[in-house]
């Protein structure tokens, strides 16, 4: 069934112009100074019309641009042959996309991700980061320790709009906006190890992230009304993740490898103000092997989520009881199943 409002006569013409440098200086035999910068300009144009031809796609009629210099900065000590710290700065920016500058006139809320409408102005996304770190070299194996601090400026959310107050005629759709938020910040820690031993290859990587809103806010979600508080962690990003993996080289042309993976609970997209459960964390065991005929030709066989684990990789809120077929449902929480045990068996040419 095709719904008139829906329908989307759209051109997006975008263009991207960057410039950028980075050079490295040796300040001293231990000490090294680098410095950067890009500059990005980013225009989107956009034209044609939405719901049926009756709303305008730019009602303005001029081209969003976006332009800014991002500089970067870093310095990376020798503490000793096999141990270096080091330490960086840098920005960068993202401009918002199309469906974002589509969906962002709060008098005219639209049925995200699925129709686009005029395009009021956004401001880019600007990020700033802070990093600082330890790598060292031991006779069998390599580690690093990683920190980091990103805050996110004029980040950007879709708020939901309470059907009642908007008069939306079709409860199939949820309607809502793009809009700016304040401030999102990332802070994290990265752990990595890796070596050989003989015939074998292995590595083990820790992150720990802690993803929140710096700003507070509401929003609407089926018919409520609720609060995000400054400290609140952003949906669908795990915690903590942690991975680990091997090969061993059975000979010079046959090898055979193990990954496994977990990844800690998430709050569902929707559930922004951390109110309700989480989603379960997950592991998932993959197995790998190669064998090489010669520079040209390899057979390789994988077998993805090796122990056929039930697990949900992502979750959001949405009102099943208003989506034809599904009136009986009442659990709002719609979820992302993983994908259960499959196995590949192909060949790779290289000419």
């Amino acid at each position: 069934m095709l719904i008139d409002e829906t329908i989307v006569d759209g051109n997006i013409d975008t263009k991207t112009y960057s410039v950028f440098f980075t050079d490295t200086i040796s300040l001293t035999d231990k000490l090294a100074l680098t410095v950067g910068a890009r500059y990005n300009r980013i225009e989107i144009d956009i034209s044609g019309t939405s719901e049926g031809g009756d709303q305008n796609l730019n009602e303005t009629g001029e081209t969003h641009v976006f332009k800014r210099l991002n500089p970067s900065i870093g310095m990376t000590y020798a503490i000793a042959d096999d141990l270096s710290v080091y330490g960086s700065y840098s920005e960068s920016n993202r401009a918002p996309t199309p469906s974002e500058l589509t969906c962002a006139e709060p008098t005219s809320p639209c049925a995200y991700p699925n129709a686009f409408l005029a395009d009021p102005p956004l401001d880019d996304v600007v990020a700033k980061t802070v990093e600082a770190g330890l790598r060292g070299q031991q006779a069998k194996f390599n580690w690093s320790a990683d920190v980091y601090y990103t805050e996110l400026k004029d980040d950007l959310f879709f708020f939901p709009e309470d059907e009642d107050a908007t008069g939306n005629p079709d409860p199939r759709f949820s309607l809502g906006n793009f809009a700016n938020i304040d401030k999102t910040a990332r802070a994290g820690l990265e752990l990595g190890l890796n070596g050989e031993q003989d015939k074998l290859q292995w590595f083990a990587n820790y992150g720990y992230v802690r993803a929140t809103f710096e700003d507070s806010f509401a929003y609407s979600r089926g018919g409520d009304t609720l609060t995000v508080s400054k400290g609140d962690r952003l949906p669908s990003i795990p915690e903590h993740n942690f991975k680990v993996g091997t090969d061993y080289a059975f000979t010079d042309k046959f090898s055979l490898g193990a990954t496994a993976s977990y990844h800690s609970s998430q709050y569902l997209r929707g559930d922004e103000s951390n109110d309700d459960s989480k989603l379960s964390g997950y592991g998932v065991v993959n197995l790998h092997s190669r064998y090489i005929v010669n520079k040209q030709v390899q057979f390789f066989a994988k077998v993805d989520n090796l122990f056929d684990n039930d697990y949900e990789s992502f979750g959001l809120y949405g009102e099943p009881n208003e989506a034809p077929g599904l009136s009986a449902l009442t659990d709002e929480r719609f979820v992302g199943a993983g994908a259960p045990r499959a196995g590949w068996i192909g060949i790779k040419v290289s000419m």
